[in-house]
């Protein structure tokens, strides 16, 4: 994921939305869909235990990380909705499926993920829902149409 983000974040779009399709593609562990594998317990663990300087700049670098995550979803979300607008569903839904892995991945105990994590992983998990919540609709209307 690391990989992904760092593409996503030198302005290689392509790249990085293509990346982390092969990613939520493969059979690759959750925790290779997260920018961080830290759960919530070990974070504030860490956090409590540094200088508040290296603290914060621990928070800063995690926050940077999970903003570039939510930026890639945002993107794949809209590659999404051009796909449905150019009329192919089938790359619509790989699109809006590929934020459901993501969702999968980022959600769960605070003793798996973090809060940050979980938080990214509910906005995965909307959007990916308002894709297919447009498939669905362009399917009723196209079978009403065909049906007049």
């Amino acid at each position: 994921m690391n990989e992904v983000l760092d593409q996503w974040e030198a302005g290689r779009r392509d790249d990085a939305v293509g990346g982390l399709l092969r990613l939520t593609e493969s059979d690759a562990p959750s925790e290779s869909l997260r920018p961080s594998n830290l759960s919530e317990t070990e974070f504030a663990a860490k956090f409590a235990a540094l200088a508040t300087d290296e603290a914060e700049r621990m928070r800063m670098a995690l926050a940077g990380r999970w903003t570039l995550l939510i930026q890639l979803i945002r993107e794949i979300g809209s590659r999404g909705d051009r796909a449905l607008e150019a009329g192919d569903v089938a790359e619509a839904e790989r699109l809006y499926g590929s934020l459901q892995r993501v969702a999968r991945a980022n959600r769960g105990p605070d003793s798996q993920v973090s809060k940050l994590g979980n938080m990214v992983g509910e906005a995965a998990e909307r959007r990916a829902t308002e894709g297919f919540a447009k498939i669905r609709a362009r399917q009723s209307t196209t079978a009403t149409s065909n049906s007049d």
